[in-house]
């Protein structure tokens, strides 16, 4: 699984971007909207969930694929309007309204699943979650943010890694 980078704001935004092995990447808006991104966007939007400016973003970017500085602010600013909008409303049709390519479910080959739903019994919980933490996929966590605000939980919860 290629690395995986997370952002939440106060404002209740989340985002989750794994990167390929290929460079082209996967966000994940609010947990419910995908978007697949070649190795520019993937880029762009790592230096945006690094909090990096906009100013210094275009730079790297710019020195990075040799963009002019219009179309590297042109792209930049597609990549951040449509995360915005898609993250705001599920109600846009990504295709027609935002020009968003559809991509065709199994047409390509991912590092990992986009989803896993694990069911657990009494009798399996703990060698399935032995096994899904060896992979990499779970973690312990000993705290987590709701809405904002920080609760305690006890160290064996997990936090799912993607």
């Amino acid at each position: 699984m290629g690395p995986l980078f997370r952002l939440s704001t106060r404002a209740g935004l989340a985002l989750q971007l794994r990167v390929e092995p290929d460079g082209n990447g996967i966000m994940v808006i609010n947990a419910n909207t995908v978007l697949y991104l070649n190795e520019t966007a993937t880029a762009y939007a790592y230096f945006l969930m690094q909090g990096i400016s906009e100013e210094a973003v275009l730079k790297k970017i710019r020195r990075m694929y040799r963009l002019d500085k219009k179309t590297a602010k042109k792209d930049y600013e597609k990549l951040v309007y449509t995360i915005s909008t898609l993250a705001r409303t599920e109600k846009v049709c990504p295709i027609s309204f935002l020009d968003i390519k559809s991509v065709e479910p199994f047409s390509a080959q991912y590092s990992a699943p986009l989803r896993m739903d694990i069911a657990l019994s009494h009798s399996n919980a703990k060698t399935t979650v032995s096994t899904v933490m060896q992979a990499g996929l779970m973690k312990p966590v000993n705290s987590v943010r709701n809405n904002g605000k920080k609760s305690s939980i006890s160290s064996n919860k997990l936090a799912c890694l993607f």
